[in-house]
């Protein structure tokens, strides 16, 4: 008796271990952001080649109403040029988005300044995209590689505006979550 509990025991342990190698979820945190510039549609691309499930990202809204990609509600200096392509002092957080019109954030580099935290990331000249350009180029590119459909989600302050969005955008391929 005492062995045949024994040996169910085991098996049912070996059941969960080879469960659990398949059960997890991969999540790129603003994309590939080790890789690629954060928050970018190549960051959203390259995480989905290296087997991604979840894409995590946030949103600020602009000055006319884009919902943007962008970690925080301002031009971080630690990662973008200002429209000059001159660096932002560290700390200064006056290059509001919120205050911003969806052009004047296209003006900002934020992809070729280097920072330590992510020495590997391919640095060339991106901006901030809208939310709905990045999900146009996220569905077209699982669609045409055949990955699957990930699931994105979505962190921002802008909540109302967030959701009128998703029902006015909805889409079939991804599963939206806010957080």
């Amino acid at each position: 008796m005492k062995k045949s509990v024994l040996i169910i025991f085991i098996i049912l342990i070996n059941l969960s271990t080879v469960s659990a190698q398949f059960s997890y979820d991969l999540q790129g945190h603003r994309g590939a952001r080790g890789l690629m510039p954060e928050n970018t549609i190549p960051a959203m691309i390259k995480a989905l080649d290296l087997g991604v499930t979840t894409l995590e990202l946030d949103l600020a809204v602009t000055q006319d109403g884009q919902i943007i990609v962008s970690h925080e509600p301002y031009m971080n200096p630690i990662i973008c040029l200002n429209a000059d392509g001159d660096e932002i002092p560290y700390g200064d957080k006056s290059h509001n988005i919120y205050q911003m019109t969806f052009e004047d954030v296209l003006q900002y580099d934020c992809g070729t300044k280097f920072h330590a935290g992510s020495y590997q990331q391919v640095k060339f000249h991106v901006t901030k995209p809208r939310l709905v350009d990045m999900i146009d180029v996220v569905e077209k590119y699982v669609s045409d590689m055949g990955l699957p459909s990930p699931i994105i989600i979505l962190r921002s302050k802008a909540v109302l505006m967030v959701t009128e969005f998703i029902i006015l955008h909805q889409r079939n391929f991804l599963t939206l979550y806010i957080i």
